[in-house]
């Protein structure tokens, strides 16, 4: 742990705190069959990127690999489980018609380590460390 909070030290030297706007909703794979909904993260975009950027370039030398995929930045609201068809369809219509709104601007000011649990009952978060941007 140690060592992962001296890499995100580093990794955060430099960046100030910023702006990001939740803006609209939608669900992984798509609305008709939605396993995750999500709302969608706009604003300064570029630190945060640069900032993802930073932390896997200081994590990687670690062990930790890499994220391969395109940074798709989101924030996960809720998954779709076990549910009847029609309940499903039923969400998927509902996130359609929310989908154009924006939902809130939010300050990031800090970068945290984050475990998670999963379990049948769903996932457990807690925070390991927290590193605040100055």
């Amino acid at each position: 742990m140690a060592e992962i909070r001296d890499a995100l030290d580093q990794a955060c030297v430099g960046f100030k705190p910023f702006e990001l706007t939740l803006d609209g909703i939608g669900c992984f794979p798509n609305m008709n069959n939605p396993k995750v909904i999500w709302a969608g993260i706009q604003g300064d975009l570029a630190t945060l990127r640069r900032l993802r950027d930073s932390v896997e370039q200081y994590i990687a030398p670690l062990g930790y690999p890499t994220e391969q995929r395109d940074f798709k930045p989101h924030l996960t609201i809720g998954r779709v489980k076990h549910a009847p068809q029609v309940e499903i369809r039923h969400i998927g219509d509902a996130v359609r018609a929310a989908e154009d709104r924006v939902i809130s601007t939010m300050h990031a000011g800090e970068v945290s380590l984050m475990r998670s649990d999963l379990s049948s009952r769903g996932a457990k978060y807690t925070q390991l460390l927290m590193v605040t941007l100055k």
